[in-house]
């Protein structure tokens, strides 16, 4: 977070900008830094960063990749794990996405283009193929924004994706012999494993541990949580809160979705809706309510200063 607030205060200093339309403009001259570094981070086979804090605190997670029988390191930027870095830049890729217009290629179209294909790359160096699976889906579901005018197909991609991703959750085999430098399905294994552990234990529960939830599950991750990661939003949300909370977080999600769709079309309505959509397929895949939590929470509070007038420069 300290080197975050260092970026905003360089923003601040040298961009005079308004909340109701330059706002979204801050999203990406953040990115490029921060792109810039992980791909550095990737091609350098250098973390440059810290790893972890003086006392034990903070830790950068999964920071390496192991392939071919030689370690390669994920591009993490300023983020505490690739995943976290990569939700940020496929959001800021759908910003991207509302600017490009391949009919004109001015100067100013070209930096745009120049942009994106930084922040593809940076999206490479995570090593993450949850990522790459969200940047697919993202630049689908953007260009399906731009492009569609009827608002129920744009609400039925979300569960096309959350389709895909439960599909991708049962290829491991095609996955394996894919051609991908990152075809090892060992990972999805283990993932799979642990879900259906974590599925008999609450199946041999109590109906109200089904319904509500069951303690033990928190308890266990505050004891060992570098050991129990669940890697499952939807599976995560039956295990702490039980169907009723993953009934209630479905029902948020979509009246979100809603509301989105339903502001003006601009470029970061466009990067937003486009992570809403990619979101069920990678939750299939990782914990990703937090990340999830605080992009809506950000894009709502900008787009409410954009309502009521913005914050004016003198």
């Amino acid at each position: 977070m300290y080197f975050y607030l260092i970026l905003l205060y360089i923003l601040i200093f040298t961009q005079r900008f308004g909340l109701n339309k330059d706002f979204e403009k801050m999203f990406i001259y953040i990115a490029i830094p921060l792109a810039g570094l992980a791909i550095t981070q990737h091609f350098t086979r250098n973390s440059i960063l810290p790893l972890e804090s003086a006392n034990g605190q903070f830790k950068v997670l999964s920071w390496l990749f192991w392939n071919n029988g030689m370690y390669q390191v994920r591009g993490y930027s300023l983020f505490s794990n690739a995943v976290d870095f990569g939700i940020f830049i496929i959001f800021c890729l759908g910003i991207m996405l509302q600017k490009i217009n391949l009919r004109l290629l001015n100067s100013k179209n070209i930096f745009v283009i120049i942009i994106f294909i930084i922040l593809i790359i940076s999206a490479y160096s995570t090593l993450t193929r949850n990522i790459y699976i969200g940047v697919m889906i993202t630049m689908l579901s953007s260009l399906a924004y731009r492009k569609l005018k009827k608002m129920n197909i744009l609400l039925v991609l979300p569960l096309i994706s959350l389709a895909l991703g439960f599909l991708i959750s049962f290829s491991g085999n095609i996955i394996e012999q894919s051609s991908l430098n990152l075809s090892n399905s060992a990972s999805l294994g283990i993932r799979q494993e642990v879900w259906a552990d974590i599925w008999q234990k609450l199946s041999n529960g109590e109906v109200l541990s089904i319904l509500f939830g069951d303690g033990r599950y928190q308890a266990e991750a505050g004891n060992k949580i570098a050991s129990f990661l669940i890697d499952n939003s939807f599976l995560q949300f039956i295990a702490y809160q039980g169907i009723v909370g993953l009934i209630l977080f479905v029902y948020l999600y979509f009246y979100i979705l809603k509301n989105a769709l339903g502001r003006p079309k601009n470029a970061l309505w466009c990067g937003f809706y486009g992570l809403l959509v990619a979101w069920p397929a990678m939750a299939v895949f990782n914990i990703l309510v937090p990340q999830l939590a605080i992009l809506t929470l950000l894009t709502f509070f900008i787009d409410k200063f954009s309502i009521i007038g913005g914050i004016k420069n003198d």
